[in-house]
């Protein structure tokens, strides 16, 4: 006996000169999601005009551009496709991998994006290596399920293993021919896990759009790793106030100065 098919409705983005239809499940979150990805416009940096490199994101993707090289951009929790979709219309020449856990989000995740030849996806969790995660359903809504790695656990129920793929594999995965641009991750607290470790893919992109969860999971710092990671590289750190994602941008050396460099007035190593 399989599981009843959830109930569809569509909405349309209408963007002026294109509009979009995305589908979503009805009597769940996915309106909420997809309105509020489409009116807040989280991920669209230049919005926010008090942010004084407000224009580094659409700068570095004309830069790319440019260069004669294809964006890349990973959509990490890519949930029924809202930001991806996004991603998309706001950057027509780039190419998009999304990756999302579980499995009926993916369902309408796929057919949100199936007519973008520039859109990839794939059903797993994101983590610091490969591997296989555990997907767990904490009640919330559509838009909060959780991953773990390895023997750690989290509260809900366990809807079982989804393979666990490193952002390294997802760029592998893109192709040839693309340049790293931009990683968005919403993953409801398993940024801990992700920025543990094998780290240097950071390093390569210019701009990373996060969601950090320690609202959510007070006691747990989930947002430790991802805050010492960027830190470490010496990347500024943007939090606009009227979103919940916060953004780390990428400097010209990525490099702290020491000390004695910051003593003669230097802030990152030439």
């Amino acid at each position: 006996m399989t599981d009843p098919q959830p109930e569809l409705g569509t909405i349309t983005i209408d963007l002026g000169t294109t509009s979009i239809p995305m589908a979503y499940r009805v009597n769940t979150k996915d309106r909420y999601t997809i309105e509020e990805n489409w009116s807040k416009h989280p991920y669209r940096l230049n919005k926010f005009g008090e942010v004084a490199r407000r224009e580094f994101i659409d700068q570095e993707y004309a830069r790319i551009c440019a260069a004669g090289e294809t964006p890349l951009i990973i959509d990490a929790g890519a949930n029924i496709g809202a930001s991806a979709l996004f991603f998309s219309w706001r950057y027509p020449a780039a190419r998009i991998v999304g990756v999302e856990p579980d499995l009926e989000n993916f369902r309408i995740l796929r057919r949100n994006v199936a007519d973008r030849p520039n859109i990839s996806v794939t059903r797993a969790a994101v983590a610091s290596v490969d591997g296989e995660a555990r997907l767990y359903d904490p009640g919330r809504s559509t838009d909060a399920y959780r991953t773990t790695m390895g023997t750690a656990v989290a509260q809900g129920a366990d809807l079982g293993s989804v393979p666990a793929l490193s952002i390294p594999t997802l760029v592998r995965i893109a192709g040839g021919g693309a340049t790293p641009f931009l990683v968005k991750i919403d993953i409801e607290g398993a940024e801990a896990e992700l920025f543990s470790q094998g780290v240097d893919w950071v390093d390569d992109f210019p701009a990373i759009a996060i969601e950090l969860n320690d609202w959510m999971l007070p006691g747990a710092a989930s947002s430790a790793s991802f805050l010492r990671c960027v830190s470490e590289r010496g990347r500024d750190f943007i939090n606009p106030a009227a979103t919940d994602i916060v953004f780390s941008l990428k400097n010209p050396s990525g490099k702290l100065a020491t000390g004695a460099e910051r003593a003669a007035g230097a802030i990152y190593r030439a």
